[in-house]
């Protein structure tokens, strides 16, 4: 009140306390001596515990007139510390249940359990979810019932009651009433679940009893060699040398989960799991497909998992049938800015016989596409059939649109997650940005006069696909390079006089040449497809799958932040 009278000191506003009315305390008193009497609250102390003893629960019933009831409860399955949390509350509520009372107050001293049935905290393993079913179920039986997390001290009496069953079967005193329990609470609940994998083969090696399916009962004979049951419990010979205990549906995700996540667990992949698995003394049918399982379900695994490199589909390549069929387009840079605010490049390349043509620009611009496409290609080369490139709008403007859909040109764009799918361009590319590097040794504002000479050194190298240069599947012959002048080589010093028959000659047999090439050229795609789909790995998604989004860094990203 003081801290409020200073605040609202700063506005001018006074404030002064309410004057006490005498008249109106005895009309309280009054109107809560004539209240009906309500139904009297019981407290319920419980605690629940799991160590290498067993498991055990204490119980500890406080009447409204103080008395105690004590119970102690051994449960002969081993549970988690978390059931065991949970037994505790259905013990405690059915205690509550059998001495009559109908108002509850549930006092405990763990706090995931207690938020989870709140409902503050949410349970994502399904056993947890079976426990929530029947503590909801058997809480409606109370008028009101309410549960209460309190200090780990004040629950002392409860606490040593679960070690103590933990500890000892019987108790002698007739202070504390001792109970033994087979199995948990949601396996009495649900009774078709005791049936398991293990009850064919019990059966066969107990009483000789077998299925009425005959494959079924062939099946069973041949798998009960493999197994012997040693004090009631079923276990399987190993290849190894000792026994493997065989376990039920219900203690395998237990089992994983301990393994994958648990004190001695380092979040193991599937295959490291099972064998963990079986090097600790357990084995059931699906051990792989169920270990495999929880690893793609554990959120720890997903979050820091390591990205996949590997390609995702089979390679799909472009094929061309002859020169300038098929063209590839695409923009590089920006450069550093060269003459005339120079910064771009626009590089055109042909499928067939990967020539290169490129023209350096000072915007990309759908405007400066076209007159490219019209200067450089069509009025060179002729109308292409094909035209490849990214999603850019230079590419897919409305102008160059209509203007190759007047000249019959077929445009195809690569996908909007890979716009890199252009796969012949972007090589090209990089192979012309390299060459800039190396000439120019960091002095680059003068790339644009550069570019020619790094164009004709590509057209008349030879290409790994064609074993044939760019010039020569153009023009049919190869082009007079300037080391031939600077020292004379034989072409050049037997230079024939009659040149002009030999060049019809070698333009009738470019055809020829250029056969070959194209046979060169799918011998080289189907070793490449080949060594790239070796890698590939397949992953399909559907509509309404939950994906993981890749986390781009941003700022300062530690080393345990999730990816």
């Amino acid at each position: 009140m003081v801290k409020w009278t200073i605040e609202l000191g700063e506005y001018d506003i006074e404030y002064q306390p309410r004057a006490a009315i005498k008249a109106q305390a005895l009309t309280d008193f009054l109107i809560e001596m004539v209240q009906p009497a309500e139904e009297e609250v019981w407290r319920v102390f419980v605690d629940g515990t799991s160590n290498l003893s067993g498991c055990g629960v204490g119980v500890v019933v406080v009447t409204p007139s103080g008395e105690k009831i004590k119970l102690a409860l051994r449960i002969d399955s081993r549970v988690t510390n978390n059931e065991a949390e949970y037994e505790a509350v259905l013990s405690g509520l059915q205690a509550a249940q059998e001495v009559g009372a109908s108002r509850v107050i549930i006092y405990y001293d763990s706090q995931l359990v207690a938020q989870q049935i709140k409902g503050a905290y949410e349970a994502r393993y399904e056993k947890m979810l079976k426990y929530l079913k029947l503590i909801t179920a058997r809480a409606a039986t109370f008028t009101d019932w309410s549960i209460e997390q309190i200090p780990r001290e004040e629950n002392g009496e409860a606490d040593s009651l679960a070690k103590l069953a933990t500890s000892m079967s019987e108790v002698s005193t007739r202070e504390i009433m001792c109970f033994t329990r087979l199995v948990l609470s949601v396996d009495e609940a649900s009774p078709t679940q005791m049936t398991s994998w293990m009850t064919p083969l019990i059966e066969y090696i107990v009483q000789a009893k077998l299925p009425s399916d005959r494959a079924q009962a062939l099946k069973i004979k041949k798998q009960a060699s493999r197994f012997t049951l040693l004090s009631n419990i079923l276990y399987r010979r190993s290849y190894q040398g000792p026994l493997l205990k065989c376990v039920s549906e219900s203690e395998v995700e237990y089992i994983l989960r301990e393994i994958h996540e648990g004190c001695c667990g380092e979040h193991l992949g599937g295959m490291a799991l099972s064998r963990k698995a079986i090097l600790a003394g357990f084995w059931w049918p699906r051990i792989n497909q169920d270990a495999a399982q929880l690893v793609q379900k554990c959120q720890g695994c997903q979050h820091h998992s390591n990205f996949h490199h590997r390609p995702t589909a089979s390679m799909q390549p472009i094929s061309a049938s002859c020169p300038f069929d098929q063209w590839g387009l695409d923009i590089v840079g920006p450069f550093p800015i060269a003459r005339a605010q120079k910064r771009f490049l626009l590089v055109a390349v042909d499928y067939f016989s990967k020539w290169v043509e490129a023209e350096p620009l000072a915007r990309i611009t759908e405007d400066e596409v076209m007159k490219f496409l019209w200067k450089s290609i069509v009025c060179r080369y002729g109308i292409p059939r094909k035209l490849i490139s990214d999603n850019g709008r230079q590419f897919q403007g409305k102008k160059i649109t209509s203007r190759c859909r007047e000249m019959k040109i077929i445009q195809s764009f690569t996908s909007v997650a890979y716009p890199h799918a252009n796969g012949q361009t972007e090589v090209t590319n990089r192979i012309i940005v390299q060459a800039l590097k190396v000439r120019l040794h960091g002095k680059g504002k003068n790339w644009v006069e550069e570019l020619p000479s790094v164009l004709w050194a590509y057209r008349t190298t030879p290409r790994s696909s064609t074993r044939e240069t760019p010039y020569s599947l153009v023009y049919g012959s190869e082009a007079v390079l300037l080391v031939e002048i600077g020292q004379s080589s034989t072409r050049v010093e037997s230079y024939p006089s009659n040149n002009d028959q030999s060049r019809a000659i070698e333009l009738d047999l470019v055809e020829e040449r250029r056969d070959k090439a194209t046979i060169r050229m799918e011998a080289y795609r189907n070793r490449v497809m080949k060594s790239y789909n070796k890698h590939v790995r397949v992953r399909d998604f559907q509509i309404r799958d939950l994906v993981m989004k890749k986390v781009k860094p941003m700022g300062d990203v530690g080393k345990l932040e999730a990816k």
